[in-house]
């Protein structure tokens, strides 16, 4: 059978079937204009036979209206329809007081009913225009009581279910889950959070599923602007959880956030949020954590957890916020500011700071370890050990930075390692990070971050006194030397840098070694601190501390040859690397001088070379300031260096280094380089015989202003080789010039009342006599003229000094007789004559060209007079027993080797010689205390110390019931307790054959003993015989303080004694000291002693007559006669010498 044909069909009617009609179908939605309140009323009303899309008509309309209250822009309108609403709702409220009434049944009732239709649609958009009804009557004060029953009947059970049926659907249906959220969050808001209790009282409900909402992100399409996208599930999320945080009970909000699942779920690949998400995030948790004061440090421990900050720090890495690169820094601010308050606080962050600062319960240094040092010695393994991480999530989070890649991740490592210095040894411990030097930007910037660690100082405290103003232990080497030198700065790679052929290389390397030296220094000055100011029992502690810093830093630096093999390397154009390299080379010489003396290092050339270049003119004003600054570095290489030979002048150079640096210091325009080079150049001068410092003036002051006018004339250079060449031969020969010196003094001694010492004369003058002629042979006219104007200025500096003006005429004299010039014979006569030219000193003292250091005074004087008569001679006073007894106690507070080098037990055994009964008694105790301690306190010397002490205590126990101790046996103990304590000490030998001598002290022979041992028996050190008499002369005249202790030195014939000895040559400081001691005789009842049985006045005469007594030691001798006689029995005196005292008295005064 055939197919019927459809040939005659329409073709668009071919495959047409008839639709089936609905009523549903039938029925069209209408949108209601809502302008009254019966409007309102007629569109929220319930109907359980409205069409589905009526609902959604009638609640889009509702939307519509609310929307205008919100955001509309005619502020009429706005006001008209919030009439309305407040209308509405006032209708709305239920008339019972049912608290399970509802409010808003009507919409309430759609909501059930969508929900029990699943008619997903509608009820989420009934869900979203309540979160949108409580979010627009929020502002408006009249509406506060409607929110809050709305909000108390959509926590009812009934409506939690409801909430709970849009929460658990699947995670696709975004369109139901978010009206949810926003609901809940508008509900938490609304009132100030009046109803957030109780949302969090339904958390089952309310908190269902947060964390994985959390982590739904929809994926963002780039062609719609974020303004015009609608808000995520998370970020609904994300909104909802910080309004919860922000207004929650605080029990609720810590419950919250231990929740490790939730908070989790907020950093989790939080790099993947949008720019605006992310700043959102940020300032909640900066808001609503961190900067919340009443929430505890275990709850923020507990959200700032490692694992959440390093999602936090993955913000550090650069994303494409839309390619808007403000996004970009404006987020990287934002993680680096919540970041540094995370981890730099305690009470904002999660830091655990100390309960004290190496408090002794805290540190592993504390009494127990001092004790095992006691008895072991050494508490090395206690210092090699490290001490306890408290901020141990700090300390892995730390590791997972990248601080050679990123500025603020360095400043946030920097900015922890000050906040906790715990972290820093931990931190470079753990961290594998190899510092071998490649020139990669990745070492560059590893390079800058270990520097800027050393730059950290050191924290407050650790150094320092506690409250009750004792030390507690110090702080643990390891976690110094970390500060200080990090574990990836081997002495390897520290050497390999310094070893590279790339002159960047080297300079960090350089900077890094001169951070750590700097920082060493402080480190060191600060143990030392500690050593004097803390408790005698830590002392030790300290000590060891301070000797294993500094072997472990010497362990880690390279050796001084490859530092020396930089700076011979160095190009002068580098003079940034040359002021580095100096500067640390003067570290070494300075902190390390073991270390550093290893090498020879001459640096003459390279000072000469430098100070060449900073006298020069330089139009480089950068340049000229590196270097200034790398002379600095070689002035104080060149003080320190043993190697320097100031005296060498080679083919080279056309000065030697001294003059050299002299001519620095008389043209430096810098006050600061003027006050450096001047201290060195005293500190040369001081080591020879070319200059005097016996004026009123140093020398060298005289010679450097003498020659300010020649800094910058014509001739200067030959001025300056004339003087360098003087100076050269001097020092080379000094005895020659001495002995040209004395004879010149001799033959016009009778013209002067002075020898060669009291003249004051330079021996550089003498040189100069001697190099004259041969100047005024070889040289030009002008350069004799400018030689000539710089030796009159030296000539009248010299006088003005208080140099002898005789000698110094004869010396013009002679310089006269060499020239044959006429103008610079004029100009030599004019010389010593004219004061009113010392003008020009206080014009040069205004104007600061000439500067002294702050020990010396600056302003320029005339010179005194010398003392011409005994009222001029200054008369020392007597020692008295003060009413200050601290010495019994004061020993107690300090360390055995304090003690006794300080002077506490000298003391102390002085109290032995108190004119009070129970002082005494005090001391024996005292003594007593200390001798038992000796023993046990580890003291390298106790043993010498103990017998000292117990024989001194045998002697005084048999005396001090009937009197005092002799005042000469209390000082001989007290000095040898000093001895004991250096044994290289010229007395050492000596001191020790006394104390083994016999267990009991003779006290009336005690000081003969001692005049016997030293003027008669040869010294333990054949040069230190004149030392011996010294320190036997000082024990002298120290012990005689009473007239009982003169008469045991008259008993003893040490008077007569001494004046023989004195009579022979002795030293001009010995001489002194012997007069001292006859000055303390006339203060003790001695003065009728002197003159009649130790014949004082023919011994006085016999001085005054030697030729070898200068002008102010014959004064003295006067003032000794004079005082001698009016402190003694004159009555007896008289009759001893019939009368004839008067009349020598008389000729002394003569003589």
């Amino acid at each position: 059978m055939l197919k019927r044909s459809h040939g005659n069909l329409e073709a668009d009617s071919i495959y047409r079937k008839r639709q089936k009609l609905t009523e549903q179908q039938a029925v069209q939605s209408v949108a209601i204009n809502i302008q009254s309140l019966q409007d309102l009323q007629a569109t929220l009303a319930f109907k359980q036979d409205t069409a589905p899309e009526q609902f959604r008509q009638n609640i889009k309309s509702f939307k519509t209206f609310l929307d205008s209250i919100a955001y509309g822009e005619d502020d009429n309108d706005r006001s008209i329809k919030r009439t309305i609403l407040l209308e509405y709702l006032q209708s709305q409220t239920p008339r019972a007081s049912d608290e399970n009434a509802r409010y808003l049944s009507d919409v309430v009732q759609s909501w059930s009913f969508a929900v029990q239709s699943n008619n997903e649609s509608l009820s989420a958009a009934i869900v979203a225009v309540l979160a949108l009804l409580l979010k627009a009557t929020s502002t408006y004060i009249e509406f506060r009581e409607h929110g809050n029953n709305l909000c108390k009947t959509l926590l009812q059970e009934d409506q939690i279910k409801l909430l709970e049926r849009g929460i658990s659907v699947s995670k696709t249906k975004e369109h139901v889950i978010s009206p949810c959220l926003r609901l809940l969050r508008e509900i938490v808001l609304f009132d100030g959070g009046t109803a957030a209790p109780r949302v969090y009282a339904h958390r089952e409900t309310t908190f269902k599923r947060l964390d994985v909402f959390l982590g739904m992100r929809k994926r963002i399409i780039e062609a719609v602007p974020e303004s015009q996208r609608r808000p995520s599930i998370r970020l609904n999320a994300l909104r909802y959880l910080f309004a919860n945080l922000r207004l929650q009970t605080r029990s609720a909000k810590s419950s919250i956030l231990t929740d490790g699942k939730l908070i989790r779920a907020v950093f989790h690949d939080i790099k993947e949020d949008s720019a605006a998400v992310v700043l959102e995030i940020l300032n909640a948790v900066k808001k609503d954590i961190v900067q919340d004061l009443t929430l505890s440090h275990l709850v923020k421990s507990r959200v700032f957890t490692e694992w959440n900050l390093r999602s936090i720090a993955s913000l550090y890495q650069s994303h494409d916020y839309e390619n808007v690169a403000d996004e970009i820094v404006l987020v990287k601010d934002e993680v680096h500011a919540l970041l540094l308050c995370i981890c730099t606080t305690a009470d904002q962050g999660i830091l655990r700071l100390h309960p004290e600062a190496h408090s002794q319960d805290e540190s592993d240094l504390g009494f127990g370890a001092y004790q095992a040092y006691s008895k072991t010695g050494s508490i090395l393994p206690k210092f090699q050990t490290r001490g306890p991480v408290r901020n141990l999530t700090l300390a892995s989070f730390l590791q997972s930075l990248r601080p050679y890649a990123d500025i603020l991740q360095c400043e946030l490592i920097l900015a922890a390692f000050q906040a906790a210095p715990d972290l820093i040894s931990e931190y470079f411990i753990k961290k594998s990070f190899s510092f071998e030097p490649k020139l990669t930007t990745t070492w560059v910037g590893y390079s800058m971050f270990l520097l800027s660690t050393i730059n950290l100082p050191m924290p407050k405290g650790q150094l320092d006194q506690d409250a009750s103003g004792h030390c507690s232990t110090p702080p643990q080497v390891s976690s110094m030397i970390e500060s200080i030198l990090p574990q990836p700065l081997t002495k390897k790679a520290l050497t390999r840098c310094l070893n590279q052929s790339t002159d960047l290389i080297k300079f960090f390397g350089v900077r890094i070694l001169n951070a750590a030296f700097q920082k060493l220094g402080k480190v060191q000055k600060g143990l030392a601190s500690g050593i004097v100011v803390c408790q005698s029992t830590a002392r030790d502690l300290w000590r060891q501390a301070q000797v294993e810093l500094l072997n472990e830093f010497r362990r880690r630096c390279p050796e001084m040859k490859h530092v020396i093999a930089v700076f011979r390397s160095c190009p002068n154009h580098s003079a940034l690397l040359r002021e580095a390299i100096t500067r640390l080379i003067a570290m070494y010489y300075k902190l390390l001088p073991q270390l550093a003396l290893e090498e020879k290092f001459d640096i003459s050339m390279a000072l000469s070379e430098s100070i060449k270049a900073n006298i020069s003119e330089v139009d480089d004003l950068q340049g000229d300031r590196l270097r200034r600054l790398e002379l600095y570095n070689l002035l104080e290489i060149a003080q320190r260096s043993p190697d320097m030979r100031w005296w060498n002048k080679t083919d080279e150079m056309p000065l030697s280094p001294f003059t050299t640096v002299l001519r620095l210091h008389i043209g430096s325009p810098n006050a600061d380089t003027e006050g450096h080079v001047r201290a060195l150049l005293r500190s040369i001068i001081e080591e020879t015989t070319i200059l005097t410092r016996d004026t009123n003036y140093h020398s060298l002051d005289i010679l450097a202003l003498s020659l300010q006018d020649c800094a910058n004339a014509q001739a200067a250079d030959s001025v300056f080789e004339f003087i360098d060449n003087c100076i050269l031969r001097c020092t080379r020969k000094p005895v020659k010039y001495y002995d040209d010196l004395t004879a010149l003094v001799s033959a016009i001694e009778p013209r002067i009342d002075a020898e060669v010492n009291d003249c004051n004369i330079d021996l550089l003058l003498v040189t100069i006599l001697d190099q004259w002629p041969f100047l005024v042979k070889s040289a030009s006219i002008m350069v004799i003229e400018a030689t000539t104007r710089w030796l009159v200025r030296y000539l009248d500096l010299s006088m003005y000094a208080g140099s002898n003006t005789i000698v110094l005429s004869t010396f013009r004299d002679q310089f006269m007789s060499q020239v044959t010039d006429k103008e610079n014979r004029s100009l030599l006569e004019e010389a010593l004559k004219e004061p009113a030219k010392y003008g020009m000193y206080h014009k040069l003292r205004e104007t600061k060209k000439f500067t002294q250091d702050k020990s010396i005074n600056l302003v320029v004087h005339p010179p005194k007079s010398r003392p011409e008569s005994p009222e001029d001679v200054s008369i020392p006073e007597l020692p008295v027993e003060g009413e200050d007894y601290s010495a019994l106690t004061k020993w107690v507070q300090m360390g055995t080797p304090e003690a006794i080098r300080d002077g506490a037990i000298g003391q102390l055994i002085l109290c032995l010689c108190s004119k009070h009964e129970e002082i005494r008694r005090q001391a024996i105790v005292a003594l007593r205390n200390f001798s038992g301690s000796l023993e046990s306190s580890g003291y390298s010397e106790w043993q010498q110390t103990y017998v000292l002490i117990g024989e001194i205590m045998e002697v005084a126990q048999e005396l001090i019931c009937d009197g005092p101790l002799p005042y000469f046996a209390g000082v001989i103990a007290a000095r040898a307790l000093l001895v004991l304590a250096e044994p290289l000490h010229f007395m050492y030998t000596k001191i020790n054959k006394f104390l083994n001598k016999a267990p009991r002290w003779d006290v009336g022979r005690l000081p003969s003993y001692w005049v016997d041992k030293v003027l008669l028996h040869p010294p333990a050190d054949d040069n230190a015989h004149y030392d011996e008499v010294g320190w036997l002369l000082e024990a002298l005249t120290d012990g005689l303080r009473t007239p009982e202790d003169m008469e045991i030195y008259r008993r003893s014939r040490i008077i007569e004694r001494l004046l023989s000895m004195s009579a022979t040559s002795l030293p001009g400081s010995c001489k002194q000291k012997v007069l001292d001691l006859l000055i303390r005789c006339t203060f003790v009842g001695g003065s009728t002693t002197l003159i009649t049985r130790c014949g004082l006045l023919s011994w006085v005469q016999s001085q005054i007559s030697t030729r070898h007594s200068g002008l102010s030691e014959r004064v003295s001798l006067r003032h000794l006669a004079r005082r001698a006689y009016e402190t003694s029995d004159q009555e007896r005196v008289k009759q001893w010498s019939n009368g004839s005292v008067g009349i020598m008295l008389d000729s002394l005064q003569g003589q």
